[in-house]
């Protein structure tokens, strides 16, 4: 059966098939969802959850791990409860202070635990991203972006 000669993909224009569900072609899919994860992060409190989901998955075994540990550095004396405390009181850790503390974590965990505590993280931003249902303004910006994603990389690829 021919396609319906009215169904375009929204990002390039060109025809998908019936079957389509979402109306993205399967050469900009992965643009597209690399643009629909840029204009939902330009929200706040949509980035703050949609990166916050890192720490919220590492910091319990972060904490775990090392609550017994005697430092002997002066830094790490300092910065382990002061990173405890401002977790516990505030939810949130800077960017550089989660990276000292998954540096640490490297040393203590194995590699599939490690790749597990990881996938965890991408499955909840996956599913973050999925719930999120932009507006028309917002649909409009990322299939614009996500054009422009698939062109870059059409350029830089062929």
């Amino acid at each position: 059966m021919p396609y319906d000669l009215g169904r375009t993909c929204s990002v390039c224009g060109a025809l998908i098939g019936d079957n389509n569900p979402d109306g993205i072609g399967g050469e900009c899919r992965y643009a597209y969802y690399g643009a629909r994860k840029v204009v939902h992060n330009k929200d706040k409190e949509r980035a703050y959850k949609y990166y916050g989901t890192k720490a919220r998955v590492f910091m319990p075994v972060f904490i775990e791990q090392h609550k017994d540990v005697k430092f002997r550095s002066e830094f790490k004396k300092s910065f382990y409860p002061s990173v405890v405390k401002q977790w516990e009181e505030k939810g949130y850790l800077s960017n550089k202070q989660l990276e000292i503390c998954l540096g640490w974590l490297g040393y203590k965990i194995d590699y599939d635990t490690h790749e597990k505590l990881e996938e965890a993280v991408y499955e909840k931003q996956k599913k973050i991203l999925k719930e999120w249902k932009p507006n028309a303004e917002e649909y409009e910006h990322i299939t614009k972006l996500a054009g422009t994603f698939r062109k870059e990389f059409r350029k830089n690829h062929s």
